[in-house]
């Protein structure tokens, strides 16, 4: 039986699941306003995410997800230490379940809001910076189905679509959205798309669209367990 996060179905009532992730961000480089790729210093940015669902009803699961993290830049001091990241809240409603034999997969609604709990301006380095400043709100529809193999085998397909949505930020001095100190500005988040390697524990097919600040990275790998469209950051992934 599957489970949230990762699938569209739900936990049964009364149930508690606490799923942590450990994660290795690293960044080569990132695409400039007009297109080119621009080298940067090899640089890590670790984390840790942790599910924390419980099954409310039988087709309702809600939960948090916190985040924690460490900057370790190329070219600079690192993270002054493990730190606080953004805060989401999430709720997932299954509409449909599937049953053996039918053509209808699973299916399920999720909303999250996520609060920028973590540090992202008036840092005294960047490398402090490890949140979005940002209100983000995603809704995703989750779909799972299974077929049967002719050895015998099941395959589990999954297909989710997500959207973000985010209010522009207000930010002063040195920030995650690259300003200086001194320098104030209003960003509105605009959407992105990173390039990442990611290590699927089953099978699935994922499309997601993440909203984050305003430089737009790429030539991403990521060490982890993570299906693509959980992590903290912008992706497409399919």
């Amino acid at each position: 039986m599957d489970r949230p996060p990762s699938g569209a179905t739900t936990l049964p009532q009364g149930h508690l699941l606490i799923e942590p992730y450990l994660y290795d961000v690293i960044t080569e480089g990132f695409y400039d306003s007009s297109g080119r790729r621009v080298t940067t210093p090899h640089e890590n940015a670790y984390g840790s995410l942790t599910y924390m669902n419980y099954g409310l009803f039988n087709k309702l699961t809600v939960g948090l997800i916190p985040t924690f993290g460490y900057n370790e830049p190329g070219n600079g001091p690192g993270t002054a230490g493990v730190g606080i990241g953004d805060l989401t809240v999430q709720a997932q409603y299954r509409l449909h379940l599937f049953h053996e034999g039918s053509w209808s997969p699973t299916t399920a609604v999720n909303v999250q809001e996520t609060l920028p709990t973590g540090k992202y301006d008036q840092l005294d380095r960047a490398s402090n910076g490890l949140g979005a400043g940002a209100y983000t709100t995603t809704l995703g529809l989750y779909t799972q189905t299974f077929f049967w193999m002719p050895n015998g085998h099941i395959l589990r397909t999954r297909f989710n679509v997500t959207q973000a949505f985010s209010k522009s930020v207000n930010v002063q001095d040195v920030s995650v959205y690259g300003t200086s100190p001194t320098q104030s500005r209003r960003s509105s988040l605009s959407t992105s798309f990173t390039e990442k390697k990611c290590y699927f524990p089953a099978t699935a097919a994922t499309t997601s669209n993440k909203i984050r600040g305003p430089r737009r990275t790429s030539s991403t790998r990521i060490r982890s367990s993570l299906p693509c469209s959980v992590f903290p950051s912008s992706s497409v992934a399919v």
